[in-house]
């Protein structure tokens, strides 16, 4: 059950509690408080760039190429 508690950005960190899911969840909302109002001051690539950036962590390339060459139409 532990397992499930710690996201797997955190576990990568090698952190071994809860405690640091909850840092994380806190960090996450003090950003979302107080730096969302700077957001429209940065340019539309910027935030593009942040959230291929984020989101490249959690994709597997390979598996995709992969699943792309058994099933081309899921990709369109």
């Amino acid at each position: 059950m532990t397992a499930l508690l710690i996201p797997e950005g955190n576990d990568a960190a090698g952190t071994r509690t809860e405690v640091s899911a909850l840092l994380a969840a806190g960090f996450t909302l003090l950003v979302a408080l107080f730096l969302t109002p700077l957001f429209p001051l940065l340019p539309e690539a910027t935030l593009d760039a942040i959230v291929v950036v984020a989101v490249s962590g959690m994709m597997d390339v390979r598996e995709m190429r992969r699943l792309h060459r058994m099933r081309r139409a899921d990709f369109r």
